[in-house]
Formats: C-alpha cells, structure tokens, sequence
C-alpha cells in the first residue's frame, strides 16, 4: 500500500529542512539557532538530556488546602504566575489583566478571611471607599 511507503516526520530537528527553510531560520521569524539535536548540528554538538527543574507540582498533584495557611500559600502562588503573565503579555492589556486579577485577589482573600498583602491591601481599602 501506499501508505506504507510514507513516513511522517513530527520533530522539527529530524526533519531533513532544505536551507532557509528551517522554522528556526531568521527568514522564518525564528532564533537563527538550531536546536542542538537537528541534523544541522549532526557532529558539531555533544547530545544533552535536558534536565527540567521542577519548581511547581503538576495540576493532578495539588491537593485542596487543608488549612488557612495552605490556602494563603496556594493564593500567594496564584497571585504570583498570574503577575508573570500580565508582565509577559505587557502594555496596556498587560495592565488590565493586572487590575482585574489585583481585585480577584482581594475579593478570594476576603472569602477566606485572609489578610490582604502589599499594594493589593492598599487598593482594597479604597475600592471600599
């Protein structure tokens, strides 16, 4: 069959790209830097196994708090991606997202009778007034 004289290539590195093709090719909005394990680097690089340091559980490991304090930490991690996020997406829709997330915060902390932090307790005084 001719099904089985096709073979599919997923990995961008394997694939044998003809020059200035390359998705990671400056013409092609990319870095201009290969990945280390593409055929453009056959023999010029050592092989690596890159190594992921885990600084956050996975989703399925997250338990539901089991405690004020466990609460505060889970909100205070929260808080912190989503000010990573609203830094990376920048401008003025990053400035949104912020002041919409800054009011989630207050109000989730309220709901649990936690302390408000920082420049959040500030606007949440005058967000009662």
């Amino acid at each position: 069959e001719v099904d089985d004289l096709i073979t599919t290539i997923k990995n961008d590195a394997d694939f044998p790209w003809p020059k200035g093709f390359e998705p990671w090719a400056l013409e092609n909005e990319g870095t201009g830097v290969a990945p280390p394990s593409s055929k453009q680097n056959l023999g010029l690089t050592k092989p690596f196994q890159q190594k992921r340091k885990e600084i956050l559980p996975a989703p399925n490991e997250l338990t539901p708090p089991l405690s004020s304090e466990q609460t505060a930490e889970y909100l205070n991690l929260y808080g912190e991606l989503m000010d990573r996020v609203a830094e990376y997406i920048g401008g003025k829709e990053g400035d949104k997202l912020k002041a919409l997330h800054d009011k989630e915060m207050i109000f989730l902390r309220q709901e649990k009778n936690l302390p408000q932090l920082g420049n959040i307790k500030s606007e949440a005084s005058s967000a009662k007034d």
